[in-house]
């Protein structure tokens, strides 16, 4: 048997923070790697959306990253950065 939080309480639970990677947070699949807000799921309910409300940040799917020649640079006002390794994009 599965024990479920009630949907408010989830995001009062702090997530693990790595010690040694510290790009961690910005790779998260669940977070905008732009502003570390919490990513919606589509209609379906299976994929996570390609745009941030908070930040209004987009997967910029034009752009390749420099670091692990990725397709998943997110580009917003406050930067942009690859969702596989986390690191800035520069242009």
């Amino acid at each position: 048997m599965k024990f479920v939080l009630p949907e408010n309480e989830e995001d009062d639970i702090p997530g693990h923070k790595s010690k040694t990677d510290k790009f961690s947070e910005r790779k998260d699949s669940a977070k905008c790697p732009v502003c570390s807000a919490k990513l919606k799921r589509n209609g379906k309910g299976t994929k996570r959306q390609n745009r941030c409300e908070s930040c209004n940040a987009t997967l910029a799917k034009e752009l390749k990253c420099e670091h692990c020649r990725t397709n998943r640079v997110w580009r917003g006002s406050l930067g942009s950065y690859c969702h596989g390794c986390g690191h800035r994009y520069d242009t």
